[in-house]
């Protein structure tokens, strides 16, 4: 394994687990899916109509790309999106577009519908990683301020509102109260992340952007965001 990603270029990193921690491995999630969303609640009679019946699922499942997105936005396999080398699309937006233009003056419907929709999908994947950097920026900045405060500050009833809050990263926390600590609340940073974040939420949930946006202006943003929002 480790000579075949050696010969990758770069293109692959190979991240070594724990032993006993299948909750980090993404596999885990599709046999989940699989077990308690599909065949878990068909009745079969034999063992060949079973092995059928998985077979079918997982083939169903291979092209429902949207299902596919969800797992690795799951808190304990995000560390793939952080850590790993995203590989997207291998045509460029420019590229997508360019060949949308071509298909349409040609009146190739069929053509331009197709690439069209491939660009959306680069676009979700791309804002999604940047994205899910972003937040895992604002949870670990927030529960080191948190742990800051609950030990530097001196009178109990100074630090009675900091000891009541996490001083993790951990998700039951909500995501916009971690973000009020790092920014003033109804600001213009705070309600651009909260825009992202339903944008997020949208795209996890199997949907797309709710609005246009422009994805030069939206990576730069979320940079910039990364670079100012800390403890």
């Amino acid at each position: 394994m480790q000579e075949f990603v050696r010969t990758s270029q770069g293109k692959l990193t190979l991240v070594l687990l724990p032993p006993y921690s299948p909750e980090l491995n993404p596999d885990e999630l599709v046999w989940h899916h699989v077990k308690s969303q599909r065949i878990g609640r068909t009745v079969v009679a034999t063992k060949e109509q079973r092995v059928a019946l998985a077979r079918s699922v997982l083939h169903s499942l291979q092209h429902n790309t949207q299902m596919i997105k969800r797992f690795f936005y799951e808190e304990h396999v995000r560390y793939i999106l952080n850590r790993c080398r995203v590989i997207f699309c291998r045509i460029s937006n420019n590229q997508y577009s360019s060949i949308e233009f071509e298909a349409r003056t040609k009146s190739w419907n069929n053509k331009e519908q197709q690439y069209q929709r491939k660009r959306e999908l680069n676009d979700q994947a791309y804002f999604l990683f940047m994205f899910s950097r972003l937040e895992d920026r604002i949870r670990s900045q927030s529960a080191a301020l948190i742990t800051k405060k609950q030990t530097s500050i001196r009178s109990w009833r100074q630090r009675a509102a900091w000891d009541i809050l996490p001083s993790d990263s951990r998700d039951d926390y909500p995501f916009k109260k971690r973000l009020a600590l790092l920014t003033e609340k109804g600001a213009t940073d705070y309600n651009l992340v909260s825009d992202y974040y339903k944008e997020r939420n949208a795209i996890a949930h199997g949907g797309s952007f709710t609005r246009p946006i422009s994805m030069p202006t939206v990576i730069s943003e979320l940079k910039r965001l990364y670079r100012i929002l800390k403890a």
